[in-house]
């Protein structure tokens, strides 16, 4: 009863700041800013929880509660240089003209609201494991060097994006060089290799059920929301994706590759 209680309250700063943040997109006209949500928001329910538990304080809840606000941190400000100046992204364009009238409430529900009920979904195991606290055992550890390889993956990956789509001379290229050599999406595979981090982390006896976190999570980068829109846009609008997609795997790393280069 106690887990459920602790996770349905997190509904309530989940609502609060999603609504905020709503009512300010209406205010600028753009929603693309719940992009910069989605990290927040599991550090902003960690922590809630972490303040307002009566469970004494654990390494293990300061841990894990680090490496969400680290992720988040880093991928707030990844997406806020990227967007900064650009203006609402095409996809929210393309919804808010196809019913501009009832724009402001649909956004509210199938924007606003679904973002914070996936959060609210999948940070569940993140938030009730800070009511089992315990020591550093080595599935702690291992959690974080799992954790700390995604991290490395992700942060590389997009600094070695942004730095190539901002040379002029890569207008309309793909990258095919460093981690992008590699994979097609190594941004989101460090991404999915952080949730299974974060999982080991917080994986308890009495939480085995938590396994449905990143599983959930891979599930909808690499078949629903990430990876499947990405490559529709991408190989509709650059030429040479088609023979990139030939010789580099979508999202697992080709790290064979890297030896035969080196022959």
């Amino acid at each position: 009863m106690e887990l459920l209680t602790t996770w349905t309250s997190t509904a309530l700063p989940l609502t609060i700041s999603i609504t905020c943040l709503w009512l300010y997109s209406l205010l600028i006209k753009n929603s693309s800013i719940i992009d910069l949500y989605w990290g927040c928001g599991f550090a902003i329910v960690y922590w809630y929880t972490y303040l307002s538990s009566t469970t004494t304080s654990s390494p293990k809840s300061i841990l894990l509660g680090l490496m969400i606000t680290m992720w988040a941190l880093r991928l707030t400000t990844y997406l806020y240089i990227r967007m900064r100046g650009k203006g609402e992204d095409p996809r929210y364009i393309k919804f808010r003209n196809s019913n501009p009238a009832n724009y402001w409430w649909r956004s509210l529900i199938t924007v606003f609201m679904l973002q914070a009920t996936l959060i609210w979904i999948l940070s569940a195991p993140l938030v009730v494991t800070q009511l089992f606290p315990g020591p550093i055992t080595l599935t702690i550890v291992i959690g974080v060097l799992v954790w700390l390889s995604g991290f490395i993956i992700e942060t590389t990956a997009d600094i070695q994006l942004y730095l190539f789509k901002n040379k002029p001379s890569n207008q309309g290229k793909i990258l095919m060089r460093g981690l992008w050599s590699l994979s097609r999406h190594p941004n989101y595979f460090g991404d999915v290799v952080q949730w299974w981090g974060f999982w080991l982390v917080a994986l308890k006896p009495e939480m085995w059920w938590s396994i449905y976190s990143p599983v959930l999570m891979s599930i909808i980068i690499i078949k629903f929301s990430g990876i499947p829109v990405l490559e529709k846009s991408l190989a509709t609008t650059k030429a040479s994706y088609q023979q990139y997609a030939k010789n580099v795997p979508v999202f697992l790393p080709n790290f064979k590759s890297l030896t035969r280069k080196n022959k």
